[in-house]
């Protein structure tokens, strides 16, 4: 389903991103040039190892592949600004991760399934700061 929705994504959006520049485009993960860019035939053929994939666009991902899935140390950022670096596994934020938002919102600590799980600290715009922790996403104590 997952591999589904992202080709839909990607069938309007059929160039490359090095030509990405427009507003709205994510920013530029600065690429290792021995990283080799992942095409969609790739990740549909259960891609392992190391590269470079990104939707025009819409996000850009550079960092480890398991099975066509983002898996290991790598780094999402999306045309939201929205940035995270750290540890996925089958596709999801998991592990140890830092993500920050375009507002400069920003959390540190551990994932489970994309959401905040475990000990962490998120740092709100204004400055307030919430340390303790997370169960599915949400603050259970300090």
């Amino acid at each position: 389903m997952r591999k589904l929705l992202l080709l839909l994504l990607c069938v309007p959006l059929m160039f490359s991103c090095k030509e990405s520049h427009e507003k709205g485009s994510p920013p530029k993960i600065k690429t290792n040039p021995l990283l080799k860019e992942i095409t969609e035939e790739m990740i549909d053929d259960g891609y392992t190892g190391e590269g470079t994939y990104c939707i025009p666009h819409f996000l850009s991902y550079q960092g480890e592949f398991k099975d066509g899935e983002t898996h290991g140390q790598g780094t999402m950022v999306w045309f939201t600004k929205k940035k995270y670096e750290g540890q996925w596994k089958n596709g999801k934020q998991h592990g140890k991760g830092t993500i920050t938002y375009a507002d400069r919102e920003k959390y540190v600590g551990e994932w489970k399934d994309d959401l905040y799980h475990g000990q962490g600290t998120y740092t709100f715009a204004d400055g307030e700061v919430y340390e303790g922790l997370w169960e599915n996403g949400k603050y259970i104590r300090k």
